[in-house]
């Protein structure tokens, strides 16, 4: 089984190439256009904490949960952005994840995708190289997503 206390140990595999930011709204519609049923709360948790900030997103073509990742990947890796903007999350992790470790790892790769930010290794952050567990993020979730999105206006 895995736990919170395991999360330093995986790390998201993201191919940043860096697009113009557009200012549209971070509706849902405009966030992601297909996504896996599982993920609607979480990306909608995302959606509405960009626009109570006032950050726009740019647009993910789907969002999945899979059970087979591209064999390039190191075997550590649970989740990835990758062109064309398809984010994706290595069933074996979801199943077996916490509620608070598949929300850091979605708001991670939204990150990535939707607010166009690389990796982030300052402190504890969601942003970080390896995934930060989900009972440290839980602690201190407002401050971690207002950092995010700081960042993302910058």
């Amino acid at each position: 089984l895995l736990s919170t206390s395991c999360g330093p140990m995986f790390a998201c595999k993201t191919e940043v190439i860096h697009r113009r930011r557009v200012d549209d709204d971070c509706t849902l519609e405009q966030l992601v256009y297909q996504f896996h049923g599982q993920l609607r709360p979480m990306l909608e948790a995302f959606s509405q904490d960009a626009l109570k900030r006032g950050v726009p997103c740019l647009k993910t073509r789907k969002a999945v949960v899979e059970k087979d990742f591209p064999t390039e990947f190191d075997k550590n890796v649970i989740g990835y952005c990758q062109a064309p903007w398809t984010i994706a999350f290595k069933k074996s992790f979801w199943d077996a994840a916490s509620a608070a470790d598949r929300m850091v790892l979605v708001y991670h790769e939204l990150g990535h995708c939707a607010l166009n930010l690389d990796h982030y290794d300052e402190g504890q952050d969601i942003m970080n190289t390896y995934l930060l567990p989900g009972d440290i993020a839980e602690e201190k979730w407002d401050k971690l997503v207002n950092n995010m999105f700081e960042r993302a206006k910058e």
